[in-house]
């Protein structure tokens, strides 16, 4: 006996060209299934034609599939075959066309996922380390087949044409404008969905942000990676999963600073203001080391360095998507948050600046002496 809702579900995939079978799985990430024709609209003619039944959001609940289901639902699932009178009883309830919706238009890519049939579960590593290698044999199993490729480069191409069904990749190679996810997502968008980051907790709020820039909703693994994690990914199919980096621990104290080497002094400055780089040109000497940017993640690796910067000058206008670039950075190194200098549009002080009798705070434009003066008042000695 079917229910209702599954019965409407049914009813308005019957007659949807290139639907070929609808299935109830009770899956704890999908409600149904329903398999089309390879190739073609089917797929978009199917997620419309549900929009008469379903939410956007409830469609995620979704399986859309063209040769089979994956492994572990086929046996649990059971074909929907609607009797006369279920027929009839849906025609009762069902509106007779989605609101607002056109058929032309394309399906959202994140709702559904191509399956291969009879090959073994496979999973590209791009430049990861030997413990990411290890975690995926253990989940895997040795009839997986595992590609390592240390160049990010070589990386997009294998992703884009070897159909894998998981993608590992640090976070600190994902982004950028060169970037393997940002490279991989404007190809093709449904393998960029099978991309996991790896980030440390740390790196929490520039990842995320990094993500909503991207428009992208990518799982993301902190180290050391957990094999039953990576093995309930593989087999759920599912590749819209909540963001999965612990939150930061309480921190009880401030670890001490690294007193840095006395020569040359570093300097950082992350700034898109192209007359900026003009400044930091003219001050590189053997009394200084400086070092422009407006990459964040170019940024973080400088902050990574041993010693770090001196002093780093940050624009406070910019941002990683909803965030401040410099909260999330002091996010990452709140070690080094005295050693930061906001660098502020002629027009005054952000908001979100609090007040203090020694705001380390400087005005544009920027010239070599306002960075000397502010090494001085705010750098590491």
């Amino acid at each position: 006996m079917l229910t209702p809702r599954l019965a409407d579900i049914a009813f308005v995939l019957e007659d949807v060209p290139g639907v070929l079978e609808v299935y109830a799985l009770g899956d704890s990430h999908f409600e149904v299934a329903v398999k089309v024709e390879q190739g073609g609209r089917a797929a978009a003619r199917a997620h419309y034609a549900l929009l008469r039944v379903l939410t956007h959001e409830e469609c995620r609940s979704v399986m859309l599939f063209e040769v089979e289901l994956p492994r572990g639902l086929g046996a649990r699932a059971t074909r929907l075959v609607l009797t006369a009178s279920d027929r009839e009883a849906a025609r009762s309830r069902v509106p007779t066309s989605p609101p607002s919706f056109s058929e032309e238009q394309d399906l959202p890519p994140s709702t559904w996922r191509r399956m291969r049939a009879g090959a073994p579960f496979s999973a590209l590593l791009v430049d990861c380390h030997d413990d990411a290698y290890a975690a995926t044999v253990t989940a895997l199993g040795a009839g997986a087949r595992r590609v390592l490729e240390r160049d990010p480069s070589v990386a997009v191409r294998t992703a884009l044409a070897g159909g894998f069904d998981l993608i590992l990749c640090p976070a600190r190679l994902a982004f950028g404008t060169h970037g393997f996810l940002r490279r991989v997502h404007a190809e093709d968008v449904v393998v960029a969905s099978r991309v996991v980051l790896i980030a440390a907790p740390s790196e929490r709020r520039l990842v995320l942000a990094s993500l909503d820039a991207l428009d992208a909703f990518n799982l993301c693994l902190s180290p050391p990676l957990d094999p039953p994690t990576l093995l309930a990914f593989a087999r759920s199919d599912c590749f819209v999963l909540p963001f999965h980096i612990p939150v930061l621990p309480p921190r009880g104290s401030t670890p001490a600073l690294v007193t840095p080497s006395t020569a040359p002094r570093r300097v950082l400055v992350i700034d898109e203001d192209v007359r900026t780089h003009g400044v930091v040109e003219a001050m590189r000497s053997a009394a200084f080391e400086a070092t422009a940017t407006d990459d964040p993640w170019v940024a973080l690796d400088a902050l990574d360095a041993s010693p770090p910067p001196h002093l780093v000058l940050c624009s406070a206008a910019m941002r990683m998507g909803r965030v401040a670039l410099y909260r999330a950075l002091w996010d990452a190194h709140p070690e080094l948050k005295s050693r930061f200098v906001l660098v502020l549009e002629e027009d005054g002080t952000p908001e979100s600046i609090a007040p203090s009798r020694e705001r380390p705070l400087t005005s544009r434009p920027l010239t070599v002496h306002s960075v000397e003066e502010a090494l001085e008042r705010f750098g590491a000695r």
